[in-house]
C-alpha cells in the first residue's frame, strides 16, 4: 500500500511543470541599494497599463523581496524621464513616477518609499519597456534612508483590470 502511494506521489510530481530559470534581459528588474544597509536583487517583473488613468504599474517580486514603481506619462507610454514624487504629495503635472522597495530581514519587514530620483524609460517595444531606476528612499516607519539604482529590461506590459487607477486623482488645471 505504501508503494502505491509513493508511486502516485512520484507520478503527480512528474506532471508538475518546472519553473524556468530566469533568462537575462526578459522581463527583469535588477536593483542594488546602499545606505543604512546594502543589498541587491533581481526578479521577474510585469507591468500593468491602466488606460483609464494613463499609468503603468511595474512590480517585481521574488520570495521576500519586492520592488515596484508607477510611471505616469503625459498620455501614452514613450521613452521619457519621469521624476519621482513622494506618494503623499498630490501633484497634477506629468510625467512623474512613484517607487517603493521592501524585503524581510532577519528581524523585521523593511519597507521604503521613494522620496526623489527618476524612472527613465529608454525603450517601449513589442517585447516590453526598458530603462533605469535611481531612487532616494526613506523607511516607511522610521528615518533610515537608502539609495537604489537599477535597470528594468523588456518588462511585458499587460492591460490592467477594469476599475484601475488612482483613488485620489488631482484635479487637472483648467488653464484659466
Amino acid at each position: 500500500m505504501r508503494l502505491w502511494f509513493l508511486g502516485l506521489a512520484v507520478a503527480a510530481g512528474a506532471c508538475v511543470k518546472p519553473v524556468p530559470p530566469i533568462e537575462r534581459g526578459t522581463g527583469l528588474v535588477s536593483v542594488e541599494w546602499d545606505g543604512v544597509t546594502q543589498g541587491g536583487n533581481t526578479a521577474r517583473a510585469e507591468g500593468l497599463w491602466c488606460a483609464a488613468d494613463s499609468l503603468l504599474e511595474v512590480l517585481a517580486i521574488k520570495n521576500d523581496f519586492g520592488v515596484g514603481f508607477t510611471v505616469l506619462p503625459v498620455d501614452t507610454l514613450a521613452p521619457a524621464q519621469h521624476p519621482i514624487v513622494a506618494g503623499s504629495i498630490p501633484v497634477g503635472w506629468r510625467p512623474l513616477a512613484f517607487g517603493a522597495l521592501r524585503w524581510i530581514s532577519d528581524t523585521a519587514l523593511r519597507g521604503y518609499e521613494a522620496t526623489g530620483g527618476t524612472v527613465n524609460v529608454t525603450a517601449v517595444t513589442a517585447a516590453g519597456i526598458s530603462g533605469t531606476l535611481d531612487f532616494r528612499l526613506k523607511q516607511s516607519d522610521g528615518f533610515d534612508t537608502l539609495r537604489l539604482s537599477g535597470t528594468f529590461t523588456d518588462v511585458p506590459v499587460l492591460p490592467a483590470p477594469e476599475g484601475c487607477g488612482r483613488v485620489f486623482r488631482p484635479k487637472a488645471s483648467s488653464g484659466d
